[in-house]
C-alpha cells in the first residue's frame, strides 16, 4: 500500500474557533494523498460534543475506522492489525498507527491526535499541520498557495467534505469566538485557571515548550464549556503531553490537581511517559521512541506486560501460532516435530520429517525441499533415485495430452528396488497396476516388497518397507512421492536433493547444478529417442486459448482463506490459471485439489468439492465422499486377509461406516454379504469347502472351519483356534507340517486365518500328531522312517538322523553318489536319509536309481 493511495481522515475536534469543524479539513497533504480532520458525520449539534473517531481511507472504497473498536471494510478487526505498510495497535488508551515509510499517528480516543512524519518528508506536506519545512512563517499556506495571517481563511481553504458527505449541524454555534459572549467573571475565572500553566509544576518545561499557545487554547475551551473540570484537565494534559514529546515529561503533575488525577483499573498504574515498554507479548522489541517520544496512560507496572486485559510476566506470555494464541506450556505439532510454548516463543524439536515431491497438472513439479518449477516434456525421466546406492529408482513416463496435444501428462510411474525386475511395480494412466513390469494384478496386493491398494476412489497407493510411498491420482493429474527421514541427503532426480536447500535441487547426474528447468530436466532423460526440450519463452495459454480462467480466483477467496497463514495461494492460482486455459475443467479441479492437498499437511481441511459443483465427485449410490478416507481394512477381502493399516487417508469416495467394499463390483455391502477369499478362490456367503483343517464355510467374510469343534475335541496335543477372536495369532492357522518342512515351504503372512485344530507354537503337524521339527520322519519307497531308524540295501546302510547329529552310515556307493553325499556333509538333516562316510569295501556296487533319487530328495529338499 503506497503513501499516495492513503487518505487519512481524523474525525475529532479542532482547537480553533472558526467553522473548520463543520466539514472535513485537510490535516496534511502530500502529492496525491491527503489526511483530513473532521467530526463524526452523524453529529447534528455542536461539534464540540460529538463522538469522535479516526478513519483512514484508501484508494477505492476501502477504509479503516477507529472509534470504540477498529473496523476494516465495515468489519471489526482484532488489534494489533496490519494491512500493507500500515500497522495498527492500541497502547495505554492510544490508537497507534505506523506507516512503514511515512508517518506515525497517535490518537487518544477523545481530544488529541499527533502525527510525526519520517525525515524523508521534510518540506513535502501541506494542510493544517503545515508544510513541515522547519519555517514557522509559511505554515499558514492555503490550499490555493496563498500565505495568509487569517486563520479562518487558512482553515476554510483546506475544508473538504468527508466521503460520506458534509455533516449537518448548526454553524451559528461557531459564528464568533466563544469568549466574546462570556461575562467578566467567567472570563476572569478562565484566565486564572489557564494561568496555572505559567507556574510549577509546568514551569520547568517552559524553556522546551512555550505555554502561551496552550494557554490560549485552554481559555477558548473553558469559555465554551463553562469552565468544567474535565475541559480544564484536558487543556493541562495537552501541555504536559507536549513536554513529554519534547523529552521533558512532567511526572506526577496530576497529584497537584485532585480533579485531574487518573485512577487506573487494577493492576494498571498511570504513567506520564510510556516509551519503550513492550506493546504486548508479541511485540516485545517495538518501542515508541523513534517515532513519538512517549505517550501517557494506564499500563502495567514495570517488569509486567499487558496481555488479554491482564498484566503478566514475560515468561507467562502466550505464543502465536498462525494467528491463534496458546498458553504457556501448550504443545503444537508440525509434521514430525513438536513445539512447546515458553515465554511467548515456541521451543521446537528438530527432527528430520518426511518430505513430499509432487507432479501436478501440466507437469508442474515441487521438489522435496519445496522448489517449484514447470518442465513440460514428453519422455521418460528419473523422478527420484538413491544418490549413494541402487536401493530404489522411480521413473516417470510423460506423454502428450490436451485438446491440441500441446500439454504433457503422466503416462506411467515405475518403482524398482535394488534394480531387481522382480521388485518392480508400475502404475499406468489407464489404471492398470503391473508387477515385474508385465503382469497385471488385482488390488489390494501385498508381498515382501510392496503394499498396493486403491486407497480411495481417487488415489492408488504404493507403500514399501524402505520408507517410500507413492500416491497417484491418474484422473486428477496428480502424483505425490513421499520419502521418510532415512533418505535425507540421499536423493537425486527431478524431485531434487532432499537436504533442505532448494539451491541445489537442479543437480544433474554429473554433479553440477543446472540453471533452468529445461536444462535440468533433460539431464534426467532416460530415452535417447526423445527430443530435447529447449528453453523458450512460452506464450501465456490464456492469450492463445479462449477458455476463461476467472474461476481460479476462488483460490484467493474465503473458501481457502484458512490455509493462507500457512501456505500462500499465489503460485497455486497462477498454475490454476495457466492450466485451466490450456485444458479446461480437469486441470481446474486438479489445481484446487493440489492446493487443498498441501493445506492438509498443516491440518487445514478444505472441502472445496462441496463448494465447487464442477469439481464434485460422483460416488454412486453406495459410497460417500470425504476429505479423509482409506479403504485399508474396509474391503471384504480384508476380512479374510487382515491388513495392517496406518493413519494414511486421502480424499475420495469410500464406504460408509459399517459397510465393506466388494472389489469385484466396486459397491459397498453389509458384512454378511461379503465373499470369503481363501487360497485364491472366492466363496459366496454360506458356501462350504473341504480343507485339510476340515469342513469350512463362508460367513461374514471369513472362512470358519468346523465351527462346532471345541478345544477338548481336538486330537491329543492340538489346540483349537477361532479366527473370529481378534486376540488369536493368524500365523497359527497356517499349515505347518512335516511335509512343508521337508519341501522348505514358507507360507505368505497374507494368507487368510482359518479356524480349526492346529499344533501349538513351535511344533509341526504330522497326521494327527504334533512333533518337534527334528522329529519329522523321512519317506522312502512308501515307508516312513523316524530319527534313529536304519535303512539297509545291497549297496549302503543309512541311519535317519535328528537335526543336530552328524551322519552315521556305512557307504558302498559309486563316485556319483559319493559326490552327492559329500556336497551335503555337515548340513543338519531333518527327516533325511544320510549316507555314511566313505570307506565301503564294495567299491564296484552301484546303487539302484531309485535309491539315488530318494537319497537326493532326502538330502536336498529339507530346510537349509
Amino acid at each position: 500500500m503506497g503513501l499516495n493511495s492513503i487518505h487519512l481522515h481524523v474525525l475529532m475536534e479542532v482547537s480553533v474557533y472558526t467553522e473548520s469543524c463543520a466539514t472535513a479539513v485537510d490535516l496534511m497533504r502530500r502529492d496525491h494523498g491527503a489526511r483530513q480532520v473532521n467530526n463524526d458525520p452523524e453529529c447534528h449539534s455542536s461539534p464540540y460534543s460529538c463522538k469522535r473517531s479516526i478513519s483512514l481511507f484508501f484508494s477505492g472504497d476501502e477504509s479503516i475506522k477507529m472509534s470504540s473498536e477498529v473496523t476494516y471494510k465495515g468489519f471489526g478487526v482484532k488489534l494489533p492489525y496490519a494491512i500493507g505498510n500500515l500497522h495498527i495497535q492500541k497502547l495505554a488508551g492510544y490508537f497507534l498507527v505506523r506507516h512503514q515509510y511515512a508517518f506515525t499517528l497517535a490518537w487518544d480516543g477523545t481530544s488529541a491526535v499527533y502525527i510525526k512524519m519520517a525525515p524523508e518528508y521534510l518540506g513535502k506536506t501541506q494542510g493544517l499541520c503545515g508544510n513541515n519545512n522547519a519555517i514557522l512563517q509559511d505554515d499558514l499556506e492555503t490550499s490555493y498557495g496563498k500565505l495568509t495571517d487569517d486563520v479562518t481563511e487558512f482553515v476554510e481553504s483546506w475544508q473538504e467534505n468527508p466521503p460520506q458527505g458534509a455533516p449537518n449541524w448548526d454553524k451559528s454555534l461557531l459564528s464568533e469566538p466563544p469568549c466574546l459572549t462570556q461575562s467578566h467573571e467567567s472570563l476572569q475565572r478562565a484566565y486564572a485557571l489557564c494561568n496555572i500553566l505559567l507556574h510549577p509544576p509546568f514551569k520547568q518545561c517552559h524553556e522546551y515548550v512555550s505555554p502561551l499557545s496552550f494557554m490560549a487554547s485552554c481559555t477558548n475551551d473553558l469559555c465554551m464549556s463553562a469552565a468544567d473540570d474535565a475541559t480544564w484537565c484536558r487543556a493541562l494534559t495537552e501541555y504536559a503531553r507536549a513536554c513529554a514529546h519534547a523529552g521533558k515529561p512532567l511526572h506526577g503533575w496530576r497529584v497537584h490537581f485532585q480533579q485531574c488525577v487518573i485512577t487506573c483499573a487494577e493492576p494498571l498504574t498511570y504513567s506520564e511517559c510510556i516509551n519503550c515498554c513492550p506493546v504486548s507479548c508479541h511485540q516485545q522489541s517495538q518501542c515508541i521512541g523513534s517515532e513519538l517520544h512517549c505517550i501517557d496512560g494506564c499500563y502495567c507496572p514495570d517488569g509486567l506486560i499487558y496481555e488479554n486485559e491482564l498484566c503478566v510476566k514475560p515468561m507467562d506470555c502466550p505464543c502465536d501460532y498462525h494467528g491463534s494464541f496458546f498458553e504457556m506450556g501448550s504443545v503444537v505439532y508440525e509434521e514430525c516435530n513438536n513445539c512447546t510454548c515458553s515465554g511467548g516463543k515456541w521451543i521446537c524439536t528438530n527432527f528430520t520429517c518426511p518430505a513430499e515431491c509432487s507432479v501436478s497438472g501440466d507437469t508442474h513439479f515441487m521438489t522435496f525441499d519445496g522448489r517449484k518449477y514447470t518442465f513440460q516434456a514428453t519422455c521418460q525421466y528419473i523422478l527420484a533415485k538413491s544418490r549413494t546406492s541402487g536401493a530404489f529408482t522411480i521413473s516417470l513416463q510423460n506423454a502428450p495430452c490436451g485438446q491440441n496435444q500441446d500439454g504433457s501428462c503422466i503416462q506411467s510411474v515405475s518403482l524398482i528396488l535394488k534394480q531387481d525386475p522382480k521388485k518392480q511395480v508400475t502404475l499406468t494412466h489407464s489404471g492398470d497396476v503391473l508387477i515385474y513390469d508385465q503382469y497385471k494384478i488385482n488390488l489390494p496386493y501385498a508381498d515382501e516388497s510392496f503394499e498396493i491398494r486403491k486407497l480411495s476412489s481417487v488415489f492408488l497407493q504404493v507403500k514399501t518397507q524402505i520408507g517410500l510411498q507413492i500416491l497417484y491420482d491418474r484422473e486428477g493429474l496428480r502424483l505425490y512421492l513421499q520419502v521418510d527421514e532415512r533418505w535425507k541427503d540421499d536423493t537425486v532426480g527431478l524431485c531434487g536433493t532432499f537436504n533442505g536447500n532448494t539451491e541445489d535441487d537442479f543437480l544433474s547426474p554429473v554433479g553440477v547444478t543446472e540453471s533452468t528447468p529445461e536444462l535440468f530436466g533433460n539431464t534426467w532423460k532416460t530415452s535417447s529417442a526423445c527430443v530435447l526440450v529447449h528453453d523458450s519463452s512460452q506464450v501465456d495459454p490464456c492469450d492463445v486459448h479462449l477458455q476463461a480462467a476467472e474461476a481460479c480466483s476462488i483460490l484467493t477467496k474465503d473458501l481457502f482463506a484458512p490455509c493462507y497463514p500457512y501456505l500462500s495461494p499465489v503460485p497455486y492460482f497462477e498454475q490454476c490459471r495457466r492450466d485451466t486455459c490450456k485444458c479446461g475443467q480437469t486441470c481446474f479441479c486438479s489445481a484446487l485439489a493440489h492446493y487443498a492437498h498441501h493445506c492438509r499437511r498443516f491440518e487445514i481441511v478444505i472441502d472445496f468439492r462441496g463448494a465447487v459443483p464442477d469439481c464434485a465427485l460422483s460416488c454412486g449410490d453406495t459410497k460417500e465422499y470425504s476429505t479423509c478416507v482409506s479403504t485399508c481394512g474396509r474391503t471384504c477381502q480384508a476380512l479374510s486377509v487382515p491388513e495392517t493399516c496406518s493413519s494414511d487417508c486421502v480424499e475420495g469416495c469410500a464406504c460408509p461406516s459399517g459397510m465393506y467394499l466388494d472389489t469385484r463390483t466396486e459397491r459397498c455391502v453389509q458384512r454378511n454379504e461379503c465373499l470369503c477369499y481363501f487360497q485364491g478362490i472366492d466363496y459366496s456367503p454360506g458356501e462350504n469347502v473341504m480343507t485339510s483343517l476340515g469342513k469350512c464355510h463362508c460367513r461374514d467374510g471369513v472362512m470358519n472351519c468346523d465351527n462346532n469343534i471345541t478345544a477338548h475335541s481336538c486330537p491329543v496335543g492340538q489346540i483349537y483356534i477361532n479366527c473370529s477372536n481378534p486376540q488369536v495369532d493368524p500365523e497359527l492357522s497356517r499349515e505347518r507340517t512335516c511335509e512343508n518342512q521337508l519341501l522348505n515351504l514358507t507360507f505368505s503372512a497374507h494368507l487368510p486365518c482359518v479356524s480349526g485344530c492346529v499344533c501349538p507354537p513351535g511344533l509341526v503337524k504330522h497326521g494327527d500328531m504334533c512333533l518337534d521339527a527334528d522329529e519329522c520322519p523321512c519317506s522312502w519307497k512308501g515307508k516312513e522312517y523316524f530319527p534313529g531308524d536304519k535303512v539297509i540295501s545291497s549297496c549302503h546302510t543309512c541311519v535317519v538322523n535328528a537335526a543336530h547329529t552328524l551322519p552315521a552310515c556305512q557307504e558302498h556307493l559309486t563316485g556319483e553318489l559319493l559326490l552327492l553325499a559329500s556336497t551335503v556333509q555337515g548340513s543338519p538333516a531333518q527327516g533325511r536319509l544320510v549316507p555314511s562316510a566313505p570307506g565301503s569295501a564294495l567299491s564296484g556296487c552301484r546303487a539302484p536309481s531309485s535309491l539315488v533319487l530318494i537319497a537326493f530328495l532326502c538330502l536336498s529338499s529339507g530346510p537349509q
